[in-house]
């Protein structure tokens, strides 16, 4: 797979969160249509939820087209790079994470610090956390492979062809 293939991909990913921006900004009626991509100022949700999805989609293709145009199953090209998950070692360090804040917590209720009030009921607080997970988890895992499965690999591999 070539350098300039994902280049070409994210620079094309770029235009396209340009455009949907533009796009969004002109729907819904904004004085500043021409702004850098992700630099708009707008406060509309229309904006900000059109523009996540955007970059959702671009991280796909950063991650889906750079291996299709060099004549490679996209699935393929990554399950040779990312070993099968070992859940035992993540869901531990979770479990312990948890713990261990729930230690603090404890600790600092119980000496006054805190107090713990409910301010909304728990289907608002359920959906809110829902709402606020969307966009930054598919985030981490689609950078995750794109930068570690794609990027990192391309330039592994041409640093080991120059450097031979």
């Amino acid at each position: 797979m070539n350098l300039l293939v994902l280049a070409a991909v994210g620079g094309g990913g770029l235009l396209a969160l340009w455009l949907v921006q533009t796009a969004a900004l002109w729907a819904v009626g904004a004085p500043r249509v021409l702004a850098w991509p992700l630099r708009h100022g707008s406060e509309s949700a229309a904006v900000r939820w059109a523009l996540k999805a955007a970059l959702q989609g671009v991280l796909a293709a950063l991650l889906l087209l750079p291996p299709w145009l060099a004549g490679e199953t996209p699935w393929a090209y990554l399950r040779e790079r990312f070993p099968p998950v070992d859940w035992d070692l993540p869901l531990r360090t979770a479990g312990l994470t948890l713990l261990l804040f729930g230690g603090v917590l404890l600790f600092n209720v119980r000496v006054g610090w805190v107090t713990l009030a409910a301010h909304k009921r728990w289907p608002a607080v359920l959906k809110k956390v829902l709402r606020a997970s969307l966009t930054p988890v598919p985030l981490a895992l689609m950078e995750e492979l794109v930068f570690r499965g794609v990027v990192l690999e391309q330039l592994a591999g041409r640093c080991r062809r120059r450097w031979r």
